[in-house]
């Protein structure tokens, strides 16, 4: 079964508001919703697939400075051959995964993965907790990320690359979204830093019950291209 994915793309007023001026480089799209099942980029949306494109070239190109952070210096000619905004995406997605490495959240490997640390872990739980979204107050680490400990209906985590990061919901916790609950308490436990965040959630709070159209029981997979690209698949 071909899968379903959603590509919203939010306002000019809601990314301008949030984005910093070293991020907003690229034109800001109108509010719209996208079938990446098309092709070609236009009006500001880029379907999923040329992310997948960018991210391949770009990868042989990173670099680790000596803070532990991650560089990306490709060629002109490389950068000439991606899409303008899909490059600015990937761009802001690695200055958040940065944010959350020089805040002691992620930790970078060798091989460019990244891996979550016992700060983040006892944050995400904490706020869990206090928000009353949990389904377990039991968590733990996986790769990229950190998992909440469920039985069924798929997982919620969320995964780090140096792209940005997936933001996996369960069955519940999709309903929860999708009926407009626990939105921000959930995108701020899972990503705390503080941009990342507050974005995260105004295009969660966007998609609001199309959620559910996507959510075949085992709930839902946001991956999100900072500042306002994001795509949405079962799990």
């Amino acid at each position: 079964m071909i899968k379903k994915v959603l590509m919203l793309v939010v306002s000019v007023a809601l990314v301008l508001a949030l984005v910093p001026s070293s991020v907003g480089a690229a034109s800001q799209p109108e509010v719209s919703e996208y079938d990446i099942a098309k092709t070609g980029i236009g009006a500001g949306l880029a379907p999923e697939k040329e992310f997948t494109k960018a991210i391949n070239k770009l990868e042989r190109f990173l670099t680790i400075s000596e803070t532990g952070n991650i560089v990306l210096d490709a060629p002109k000619g490389i950068v000439n051959s991606i899409d303008s905004e899909v490059y600015q995406s990937l761009l802001a997605g690695l200055e958040q995964t940065n944010s959350m490495i020089d805040s002691g959240y992620l930790t970078l490997n060798d091989d460019f993965s990244l891996t979550a640390t016992d700060k983040y872990q006892e944050l995400v739980s904490q706020q869990l907790v206090e928000a009353g979204a949990v389904e377990s107050t039991m968590l733990y680490a996986v790769d990229g990320g950190i998992e909440v400990l469920s039985t069924s209906g798929g997982v919620t985590k969320v995964v780090w690359h140096w792209w940005g990061f997936e933001f996996y919901l369960s069955h519940s916790y999709t309903r929860w979204i999708a009926n407009g609950l626990y939105v921000g308490s959930i995108v701020a436990a899972f990503v705390p830093e503080p941009f990342a965040s507050k974005l995260a959630a105004v295009l969660i709070g966007g998609l609001g019950a199309l959620l559910s159209s996507f959510d075949n029981g085992n709930g839902v997979v946001i991956s999100f291209h900072l500042p306002c690209f994001v795509s949405v698949r079962p799990q």
